[in-house]
C-alpha cells in the first residue's frame, strides 16, 4: 500500500542551528541561518521535525509528500515558502525522490486570501480544510494517510487534530520529538494498536515500554476515565514485560511481573464494581440491575491466572521446561525475522533439555526414584541403595563421579544404558553438530546461516520427540503460544480503547 505524507512546513525546516554565546543558547531559524550561511550552511545544522520523521520513516518509489507552506504577505509573520522549496530540495536529495512524489501547496495565495493570518484558528482550519479535500480527490482512497504533526504553527497542529478526529481527514498523525528523535502515533489508540503490533510481532520489551508512555500520558489527565486508563495500561505493560522475561526463559522474573498483572486487574475489576454498585444519588443501587460486569475483563483475567500458575510449575517439572522450550514464541520467531544465532541457541537449549528429561523419566521408570535435575549428585548419593545399578553401569560404582547438575552429555550416558531404544532414534552426531553450531553462534566466530538453522528446527523436533514423546508436541494446551499473545493483542486493543 502506497503513503501518503502530509504536513505543514515550519520555521525550523528543513534545518535550524542552535547557538551559544554570552547571553546563553540561541536558536537560530531556517531562514536566518541561510541568510547568515548564503553559500553552504554550517556542518553542525540540526535537522528539522520534517527531515527528522523521514530519517526514521524513510519515503519510498510509491510514496507522495504534500507540504504546506505560508507565502510573504502583509499578516505573515515568518512565512515558510523558503523553508518549504529548501525542505523539497532535500528531501529530493537525501531519499532520490521525483518532483512527482513531492507536492507543494500555499495555504494563502495573496491574490485569493490577502487577509490570511497563520496565528487566527478559524481561518486556518478553514484553508486547511479546502486544501486537504483538494488533495483527497487526488490521493487513491485505499492510501496509507499519514500527517507529521510536529511541524507549524501551533494553530495548524490543532487544525490537524480536528480534521483527524471530525472524520473529514482519514488519517493517522505522528510527531518526531526528542534527542535522539523518536517517531509515535499523536493518538492513544493508534499507540495501542502499535503495542500490540509489536505484541503479535514477538517485540514484548518494545511493547511495555510504549505501553508505559501510555500510562504516563493518562497521568497528565484527572478524569476518572483517565484513571481507568492508567490502571489498564499499567496491566498491560506489566503483562508485556512478563512476557519479555518468558521469552528469555526469566521464569521467576516472569511470574512476579505477571502476578502484579493480575492482582492490579483484581483491584481494578473490584473498584469497577464497587462504582457500578451506588446509584449517582449516593444510594446503594440493586446489584442485579448494575454491578459491573465484563466478559472480556474476565477472559483477561482467566488468561493471566493460568500463565501464573504454568509459570510456577515450571520450578520444579523439568517437563513442563522442555514444553515451554519447545513451544516458546522464541526460536521460530527468531528464525521468522532472521536472527539466526538467537534461534540456534534457542534449539540447542532445547535438545539438551530434552535429553535431561527423558533420562529422569528413565531413572523414575527402572527404579521408581524421582530425581531432579539441578541437584542430582546429592541425590543419587541419598538414593544410592535403589540406584546401584545404574552407578555401577555408568559411574564405576561411584557414585562421587555423578554430577552435581545432571547435564545433557551425562544424560545421554544414562540413556545408552537404561533406555538403549530412545536413542536409536536419533543420530547423536546431529546432536554435536548443534552443539558446535551453538558454540560457534556464542563465539561469533562466524554468521548462521539459513539453512543452518532449518537443520537445527528439524533435529530440535525429531529429538524432543523421540526423547519425550508424542504428549509434549500438544500445543493447544500451552498458555504462551502464538494463539494466546494474538487473544491478548486483541484484548489489549480492545479493552485500551474503552470497548470492554
Amino acid at each position: 500500500m502506497n503513503r501518503v505524507f502530509l504536513t505543514c512546513v515550519g520555521n525550523r525546516d528543513p534545518y535550524w542551528l542552535q547557538e551559544e554565546n554570552k547571553e546563553g543558547k540561541r536558536i537560530v531559524l531556517f531562514d536566518a541561518l541561510r541568510e547568515k550561511h548564503p553559500e553552504e550552511l554550517p556542518a553542525n545544522k540540526q535537522e528539522g521535525p520534517i527531515l527528522s520523521f523521514f530519517a526514521k520513516v524513510r519515503p519510498g518509489e510509491g510514496d507522495r509528500i504534500w507540504l504546506f507552506y505560508t507565502a510573504p504577505a502583509e499578516n505573515v509573520r515568518g512565512a515558510t515558502k523558503n523553508s518549504a522549496e529548501a525542505t523539497r530540495d532535500a528531501l529530493r536529495q537525501h531519499f532520490s525522490l521525483n518532483d512527482t512524489q513531492i507536492r507543494l501547496v500555499s495555504l494563502n495565495d495573496p491574490a485569493q486570501h490577502p487577509d490570511f493570518d497563520p496565528s487566527d484558528y478559524p481561518k486556518v482550519i478553514s484553508r486547511m480544510r479546502e486544501e486537504v479535500q483538494k488533495a483527497l480527490r487526488e490521493i487513491d482512497e485505499k492510501a496509507d494517510i499519514r500527517v507529521i504533526y510536529s511541524s507549524g504553527t501551533p494553530q495548524m497542529q490543532a487544525a490537524w487534530i480536528l480534521l483527524a478526529k471530525s472524520g473529514l481527514l482519514p488519517a493517522r498523525l505522528f510527531r518526531a520529538e526528542g534527542d535522539p528523535v523518536e517517531i509515535e502515533p499523536l493518538f492513544e489508540d493508534q499507540l495501542l494498536g502499535q503495542a500490540c503490533q509489536m505484541m503479535r510481532a514477538g517485540a514484548f520489551g518494545a511493547a511495555a515500554q510504549l505501553l508505559r508512555n501510555l500510562e504516563k500520558r493518562a497521568q497528565l489527565e484527572v478524569s476518572e476515565i483517565s484513571k481507568d486508563r492508567r490502571g489498564l495500561f499499567r496491566i498491560f505493560s506489566n503483562a508485556c514485560q512478563a512476557y519479555h522475561h518468558w521469552s528469555l526463559f526469566e521464569y521467576a522474573s516472569a511470574q512476579k511481573k505477571l502476578s502484579d498483572a493480575a492482582r492490579i486487574l483484581q483491584r481494578f475489576v473490584e473498584r469497577k464494581q464497587q462504582s457500578a454498585e451506588v446509584k449517582p444519588t449516593g444510594r446503594k443501587a440493586s446489584p442485579r440491575k448494575s454491578s459491573f460486569h465484563s466478559p472480556l475483563l474476565d477472559r483477561l483475567r482467566g488468561i493471566l491466572d493460568e500463565q501464573v500458575r504454568f509459570l510456577d510449575s515450571l520450578r520444579d517439572n523439568p517437563r513442563e521446561r522442555l514444553r515451554d522450550l519447545y513451544f516458546n514464541f522464541n526460536a521460530r520467531r527468531h528464525y521468522e525475522q532472521e536472527n539466526y544465532t538467537e534461534a540456534i541457541w534457542r534449539l540447542d537449549a532445547l535438545c539438551e533439555l530434552a535429553a535431561v528429561t527423558a533420562a529422569l523419566k528413565a531413572i523414575d521408570e527402572r527404579f521408581g526414584v524421582q530425581l531432579q535435575a539441578a541437584d542430582f549428585s546429592r541425590q543419587v548419593l541419598k538414593r544410592r541403595r535403589q540406584l546401584d545399578d545404574l552407578i555401577e553401569a555408568v559411574y564405576g560404582g561411584n557414585p562421587a563421579k555423578a554430577p552435581a547438575h545432571l547435564t545433557d552429555k551425562a544424560a545421554i550416558e544414562i540413556l545408552k544404558v537404561l533406555a538403549p531404544q530412545i536413542l536409536k532414534q536419533v543420530e547423536l552426531d546431529d546432536i554435536k553438530w548443534l552443539s558446535n553450531i551453538r558454540n560457534r553462534a556464542i563465539h561469533r566466530a562466524s554468521a548462521i546461516r539459513q539453512n543452518e538453522v532449518n537443520r537445527a528446527l528439524g533435529i530440535a523436533g525429531r529429538y524432543g520427540k523421540a526423547l519425550v514423546g508424542e504428549e509434549v508436541t500438544e500445543e493447544k494446551t500451552y498458555p504462551f503460544n502464538s494463539n494466546i499473545i494474538e487473544e491478548l493483542a486483541g484484548l489489549f486493543q480492545t479493552i485500551g480503547s474503552g470497548r470492554s
